[in-house]
């Protein structure tokens, strides 16, 4: 348990550390600098160019899609079995198998 709190502190810090250089401080309407804002750079570059905004969109959607399949599973592999997993994803579904001598396919 606590080995393990370690590892993810010791992980996580520097990339929060990074994420923290790469801010932003904002602008008011007016111009001025607001100190007491701040927000990442990249969210500003990209809010500035629409375009780049749409690609950045279309491949978080992408990334977040691999990351909710790992954590999927993830899930079924506490839940089940890894012979249970691997006969779901990697197995002829039954409604294929068919007979043994078919062309169809």
């Amino acid at each position: 348990g606590n080995k393990i709190l370690k590892k993810v502190l010791l992980l996580h810090v520097p990339i929060l550390f990074c994420l923290y250089m790469l801010t932003d401080h904002g602008i008011n309407s007016d111009g001025n600098m607001n100190i007491n804002q701040k927000h990442l750079a990249v969210f500003t570059a990209l809010a500035r160019h629409p375009p780049s905004m749409r690609i950045f969109r279309g491949l978080l959607e992408v990334v977040l899609l691999g990351f909710c399949a790992a954590f999927s599973l993830y899930v079924y592999e506490q839940a089940f079995t890894k012979h249970v997993i691997a006969k779901l994803l990697f197995e002829v579904p039954y409604t294929l198998k068919g007979s043994e001598n078919s062309s169809d396919y």
